[in-house]
C-alpha cells in the first residue's frame, strides 16, 4: 500500500484522505485508477501520461481509446503512454504495438568471455535422461542438480543461483532488433530467465509439467508457459495444427481413400 512507503506519503496531498476509489491526489498531480471494461473509462479525459497493465488481455480498441487520451499533450512533446503486459495470442492491438516497436531484447554477458547474448531456452540444459524414471514421470532432484546455462559463445555452463542471477541482471542492455521501427514506439521484451528472483529449476519444471500435458493433447500449460516464462506471444493452435500435419503426414487438401 502506498500509505507504508513514506517518501510517496509525503507527496499526498492530505493524507490518506487523499485516497479515493478512482483517484489519488499528490501535491504535484493527480493520479486516476480506470478499469477498460467500461468504453467510457478510455474517454474524454485528458492525461499527459497513461500507464496500462496486461494491456494484451484488454477488449480490442481500448488500446486505441486509452492513446487518444494524450492527444492535448502530444503537440507539446510532453505525453507518455507506456503499455505492459504478459504476451497473449499472435494477434490483436498490443502484439501490433510490439511489433511496430524496437522489439528491443534484454541481453546479457557471460561471467567467462562476456559475450553479450539474448538468454535462449535452447541452451538450457540439464539431464533428462538420467532423471526420467520407467513410469515417464522425473526425479526432480537429479533435475535441480543439473540444471545449467551453456555459453553460446566459449560454451561455459553457468550453474544457477541468486549471486549468478543478480551477476548476469547487473551486466544487462537491451539490443534493437527491428531494423525498421515507428519512431514514436519503443517496445522491449525479456523473459524470466532474466529475472534474477526466479530460479531457473522452477522454470524448468514447469515446463517439462507443461510438456507432459501436451502429450496428453492439452496444449493450455505449454501455451501459458510460453507466454507467462518466456514472454513470448503464443498461439496453442499454431502448435496443433503443426503436430497434426507432422504426425498425420497428409496434407488437409488431399483426399483420404478412407472417408
Amino acid at each position: 500500500h502506498i500509505l507504508n512507503c513514506e517518501p510517496v506519503r509525503a507527496k499526498l496531498m492530505k493524507d490518506d484522505r487523499s485516497i479515493q476509489k478512482q483517484t489519488v491526489d499528490f501535491v504535484h498531480m493527480v493520479q486516476y485508477v480506470f478499469g477498460t471494461a467500461n468504453i467510457h473509462n478510455c474517454q474524454s479525459l485528458p492525461l499527459r501520461t497513461v500507464w496500462g497493465d496486461e494491456c494484451a488481455y484488454w477488449e480490442e480498441g481500448r488500446i486505441g481509446e486509452v492513446e487518444k487520451r494524450t492527444t492535448s499533450f502530444d503537440k507539446l512533446k510532453k505525453s507518455k503512454r507506456v503499455f505492459i503486459s504478459t504476451p497473449l495470442d499472435n494477434e490483436g492491438e498490443f502484439y501490433e504495438r510490439f511489433q511496430s516497436g524496437t522489439r528491443s531484447e534484454w541481453h546479457v554477458r557471460c561471467p567467462e568471455c562476456n559475450h553479450g547474448q539474448k538468454l535462449m531456452w535452447k541452451q538450457m540444459k540439464w539431464n533428462g535422461e538420467k532423471a526420467r524414471r520407467e513410469d515417464g514421470t522425473y526425479n526432480l532432484q537429479i533435475i535441480k542438480d543439473s540444471i545449467r546455462y551453456e555459453c553460446e559463445g566459449c560454451k561455459a555452463e553457468w550453474i544457477d543461483t541468486p549471486v549468478l542471477r543478480r551477476k548476469l541482471s547487473s551486466s544487462g542492455y537491451y539490443v534493437d532488433e527491428n531494423s525498421n521501427p515507428d519512431p514514436e514506439v519503443k517496445s522491449y521484451h525479456w523473459s524470466s530467465l532474466a529475472v534474477d528472483w526466479v530460479a531457473w529449476y522452477k522454470v524448468v519444471v514447469e515446463f517439462l509439467q507443461a510438456r507432459a500435458a501436451q502429450k496428453l493433447g492439452d496444449y493450455g500449460p505449454i501455451a501459458e508457459w510460453t507466454r507467462k516464462r518466456l514472454g513470448e506471444f503464443f498461439s496453442p493452435r499454431d502448435l496443433h495444427m503443426e503436430e497434426v500435419n507432422l504426425s498425420g503426414g497428409l496434407p488437409m487438401t488431399e483426399e483420404w481413400d478412407r472417408e
